[in-house]
């Protein structure tokens, strides 16, 4: 009769292999779920980075920005050396062989860069123009091409000295241009950095309300609160990375 083979010797390196095979799942779940947690928060950072960046394009890098549409406040803005004009508006982009819809922005001072130059150089006169990747390729320009620009119904003539970038609106067809006769009363928006609440002659205005100011820092804000929540709010992970684990380990 043959003697059977004892199997104490088995159950141990079984129950080994089965560990080692459990600590590598535990691991790899580890890693994957680590991974999934640090990832969105990267894209989180990445997107209010974008939005902080947008915001100061928006502005010509200026720290505030004030609108109003009461005609004493306008009158009292124009007159002030500090702030530059901005005139944000829709209209069309030509050259000899092509058109496009674009958003205008026009400024009356050439040192306020609006959006973020990636070649070329900013416009410094009237007779020149900056214009945004997506605008460029639609209309296959090159830096020193000629365009033509219709806004309300008027036309100009410029020479693109310098590509742009947004952002947060990479695709966005944006051309802007320097008008040192740009109006108080067409203005959009004025930008500075000092303070317009420190200024006496602006502070009635926001106090009874007929004239609103942001600064950077409000305006980054309340465009980070729009990002999507699933996006925006990645909380849930750590308490996903804990159950799955635990549910392996009881296994």
């Amino acid at each position: 009769m043959t003697r059977s083979s004892p199997v104490w010797g088995v159950v141990p390196w079984r129950l080994a292999r089965y560990r080692w095979r459990l600590i590598a799942i535990i691991f790899a779940v580890a890693a994957l779920l680590a991974a999934s947690i640090a990832v969105p928060v990267s894209m989180v950072d990445s997107a209010r980075d974008a939005l902080r960046r947008s915001v100061s394009e928006d502005l010509g890098g200026r720290e505030f920005a004030v609108q109003s549409t009461n005609p004493r406040a306008v009158e009292v803005l124009g007159g002030l050396d500090a702030f530059a004009s901005i005139v944000d508006s829709i209209g069309v982009v030509s050259t000899m062989s092509a058109e496009s819809p674009a958003t205008v922005r026009v400024t009356n001072d050439a040192s306020v860069q609006l959006g973020t130059l990636v070649s070329g150089r900013t416009a410094s006169n009237s007779a020149e123009a900056t214009a945004s990747e997506e605008l460029v390729n639609d209309l296959q320009l090159s830096l020193g091409d000629s365009l033509v620009v219709e806004r309300d119904g008027e036309l100009s003539g410029h020479t693109l000295v310098g590509i742009t970038a947004h952002s947060a609106n990479v695709d966005d067809r944006v051309v802007t241009a320097i008008d040192p006769t740009l109006s108080a009363e067409e203005t959009t928006t004025w930008v500075a950095d000092e303070n317009p609440y420190a200024i006496n002659a602006l502070a009635p205005f926001f106090d009874d309300r007929s004239a609103t100011f942001r600064s950077q820092q409000s305006l980054s804000e309340d465009r980070a609160s729009d990002l999507p929540t699933s996006l925006s709010s990645p909380r849930y992970a750590p308490y996903g990375l804990g159950a799955l684990i635990a549910a392996i380990l009881v296994l």
